[in-house]
């Protein structure tokens, strides 16, 4: 999928968030979409307290995984920003919940830098609001399923290509919870930052550095990606209408299995 392969997204994006990883919460409208996150992620997966592992990758400052903590026995939060993942783990650690339930550690999966998560896998990884800032989305996914329990599920949250996307008009920023506004599912034989900037990525210019894929993502785009990544039970909706700054945008939900058998 098309990108600037010149730019090195990677160095880019840790340097903007490390800068801005102490202020990221500090913006309400970065509240309220995470909160329409979570209701889309927790209707996408059955998450189970007791047993479900969880990998959350572009983990930011954790305002993903503080919605899934009570539905999930344990998250590991990946982020390249030392800045984020230092927020993460504050975060939690003010809440009182331990290290073995909810942690974050800075790594590039893509970049063989995977010594602390050797080994590991998850019933779930949930990564939002963090493709459009990858260089390579096919490699991310690629990686992504590799640390997936056979069964498993990778959600992602991003934003809908221009085209798809009906906006919500400019006074218009308290959108319905409803998952699937919009649905669209495609079934194969075989067989989920995050760093949220919360607005539609192609309209601000000054952050064209860190963003890989300024017009957002199609069902086709996400279905061929899953797809080659080993994915199969592809599952594409609108997961959310938003809006800031008088501009409406859409954010979808797409949803991919890593067969039980390969």
């Amino acid at each position: 999928m098309s990108a600037d392969e010149t730019h090195n997204y990677a160095s880019s994006n840790r340097t903007h968030f490390n800068n801005t990883a102490q202020q990221y919460d500090q913006t309400p409208h970065a509240t309220e979409v995470m909160r329409r996150c979570h209701t889309a992620l927790l209707s996408a997966y059955p998450f189970d307290k007791d047993t479900t592992r969880v990998m959350e990758y572009a983990c930011g400052t954790g305002l993903v995984s503080d919605g899934l903590i009570a539905h999930s026995k344990s998250i590991l939060g990946v982020d390249i920003s030392e800045g984020m993942v230092g927020e993460y783990n504050k975060r939690f650690e003010l809440q009182g919940v331990p290290p073995d339930r909810a942690r974050a550690i800075v790594a590039d999966l893509t970049s063989q830098d995977v010594n602390e998560v050797q080994g590991m896998k998850f019933h779930v990884i949930v990564c939002t609001m963090a493709y459009h800032h990858f260089g390579s989305v096919e490699d991310v996914t690629r990686v992504l399923a590799s640390f997936l329990l056979p069964g498993g599920v990778l959600l992602v949250i991003d934003n809908l290509k221009n085209e798809e996307s009906h906006a919500a008009a400019p006074d218009s920023e308290a959108p319905s919870d409803s998952l699937h506004a919009h649905s669209v599912s495609h079934h194969t034989a075989e067989a989920t930052h995050g760093h949220h900037h919360h607005h539609a990525p192609q309209s601000n210019p000054a952050l064209a550095h860190v963003v890989a894929h300024k017009s957002g993502f199609s069902s086709e785009d996400m279905q061929k990606v899953f797809e080659a990544g080993g994915l199969g039970f592809f599952e594409f909706s609108t997961a959310i209408n938003a809006g800031t700054n008088g501009q409406g945008y859409q954010l979808f939900l797409s949803k991919g299995v890593k067969p039980v058998y390969v």
